[in-house]
């Protein structure tokens, strides 16, 4: 049974989604997913200009960035609709150029379009966070305007970065950080990752010398 387009279902307007994508058959997927994901309030459009702007409209736009003229269309949005949060689903192309020139204009990005995952970025952008899966590489974030730049460690990951600081070993990491080693682990590797770090020792050193770490 197809769900509903252009159609608000049980929910408050503030709460609503609106999902923005060309393609008719992946609008409809998107919808599906959502519903899977515990999402209700749920609209589609095939562009940014047929969505409602003011007290009407959606709190969240899941957007597709295979939108013809997206970074046009996204930024006449964002002046219509500022309390509108954006998610922007990059469908694999993460750190391409064209991608990377529209995060000033979106709270959150993914690339793996999964009801699990839509649900965890609605969930943080709505809380007032930005999302962007897998973290901006340091690299990228910092060719980004300090105003626009999302955090690129959550406090969590701020925490692993200072303990890195004191040399301390996985069991270590994950007593004091009070989770499993693995946890600890998978955080140690994200830290690396967004530092763009070889190493414990460079992250600690890159953390002191960016701010990231008292």
């Amino acid at each position: 049974m197809g769900l509903p387009e252009d159609r608000a279902v049980e929910q408050a307007p503030e709460e609503s989604i609106a999902v923005v994508e060309p393609r008719a058959v992946a609008r409809t997927g998107l919808l599906r997913m959502l519903r899977r994901a515990g999402f209700r309030s749920t609209r589609g459009f095939e562009s940014l200009v047929r969505i409602p702007t003011g007290e009407t409209g959606p709190g969240v736009v899941v957007l597709s960035l295979e939108l013809e003229e997206v970074g046009v269309q996204l930024s006449a949005f964002r002046s219509a609709a500022p309390k509108s949060r954006v998610l922007g689903l990059a469908y694999g192309r993460m750190c391409s150029e064209p991608v990377l020139a529209l995060l000033p204009l979106l709270d959150g990005l993914v690339q793996t379009v999964t009801p699990e995952h839509l649900r965890v970025a609605i969930g943080c952008i709505r809380g007032g966070h930005h999302y962007f899966e897998g973290g901006v590489p340091a690299d990228v974030w910092r060719r980004m305007a300090p105003g626009t730049r999302p955090p690129l460690l959550s406090d969590r990951e701020r925490q692993v970065l200072r303990l890195l600081g004191e040399g301390l070993k996985d069991a270590e990491l994950a007593a004091r950080l009070g989770c499993s080693v693995a946890r600890a682990k998978a955080l140690v590797r994200a830290v690396l990752r967004k530092t763009g770090s070889r190493n414990r020792a460079q992250a600690a050193t890159v953390g002191v010398r960016e701010g990231w770490v008292g």
